[in-house]
């Protein structure tokens, strides 16, 4: 259904939270959503982990750097569909959790929507993130 409403997405923003242990199908729904939404809409998608965004943040962080910090968050915000992968996976620090609401926010301000996939349950993923 998520798919199939995709321009109702795009205009609401709507995003999607899957939590679920490991080999439960999490990702492989995310890539078929992006697959049907880039294959059908001709919309743009980017597939990352949580762990990869937040160190490709913290690479801008000491010279030389490749990226610059707005590079790294215009790469993240522009796809019209975002996909993250293993949130709560990285090491939970106050930054970590800083990059990732940076990136989450700015995002949602712009109506895009953000798929988030974790292995934690919901509640343990609530009392990480809020």
């Amino acid at each position: 259904a998520y798919a199939n409403q995709w321009p109702e997405r795009l205009k609401q923003g709507g995003g999607m939270v899957m939590c679920g242990k490991p080999g439960t199908g999490k990702n492989h729904l995310a890539l078929a959503i992006a697959q049907h939404v880039i294959t059908t809409y001709q919309a743009s998608a980017l597939f990352t982990s949580a762990l990869h965004l937040v160190r490709l943040y913290k690479s801008t962080w000491t010279k030389p750097t490749q990226m610059t910090e707005a590079e790294v968050l215009r790469m993240h915000i522009s796809p019209e569909l975002l996909i993250i992968d293993e949130i709560g996976v990285q090491f939970g620090s106050d930054t970590e959790k800083i990059i990732l609401f940076d990136i989450i926010n700015n995002r949602y301000e712009g109506m895009k929507p953000t798929i988030l996939l974790s292995n934690l349950p919901k509640e343990a993923l609530a009392l990480v993130y809020g």
